[in-house]
């Protein structure tokens, strides 16, 4: 009888010691950056439509980070197929300069590209980084955050990245 008390009572004390002593990865699945709080989009993109976005904003001119961020949203776009009417690109820079180019960018087909101010994006952002890549949700939170990348092999990478966290939250939405 101790034999049998002893078999289901020490799974249960090492489940416990488990948790309380945080041995494991609580199984965190998002390779972005999560964002906490989250971001309110719409003061930036008023125009925006309640459906998911993926969207790039910088302040920087456009370099190679901005080449390889244009490249990883249209690759982004474009392997989403079937969940692409679900989600939207946009851009948004800060000068009418940023503008110009990455609306001549071959990759800025089927790209929604506007101007936002510096006030709004530090209104936004608060102290935070601007550049980079985010996931935005239906209702206008901005919640995850991906890094811009010089290589591009590491670009293609974290756009495998972002696809996959793109599926997995339109998978559980049934918003947007």
């Amino acid at each position: 009888m101790i034999l049998l008390a002893i078999t289901f009572v020490i799974p249960v004390i090492l489940a416990k010691l488990a948790l309380e002593g945080d041995w494991f990865n609580r199984a965190a699945t998002n390779k972005g950056t999560l964002l906490d709080p989250v971001l309110d989009f719409s003061t930036l993109y008023s125009q925006r439509e309640p459906i998911w976005y993926i969207s790039f904003i910088t302040s920087q001119p456009c370099d190679e980070r901005c080449n390889l961020a244009l490249f990883s949203l249209n690759q982004i776009s474009v392997a989403l197929r079937r969940d692409s009417a679900r989600v939207h690109t946009a851009v948004l820079v800060e000068s009418p300069e940023q503008l110009s180019t990455i609306e001549t960018h071959e990759y800025s087909e089927g790209l929604d590209v506007m101007s936002v101010a510096e006030v709004e994006l530090d209104s936004v952002f608060n102290e935070q980084a601007v550049d980079g890549l985010y996931i935005v949700d239906a209702l206008g939170n901005i919640i995850l955050r991906y890094p811009l990348h010089t290589d591009k092999d590491e670009a293609i990478l974290k756009s495998r990245d972002i696809l996959s966290d793109m599926r997995k939250l339109l998978k559980l939405s049934r918003i947007g």
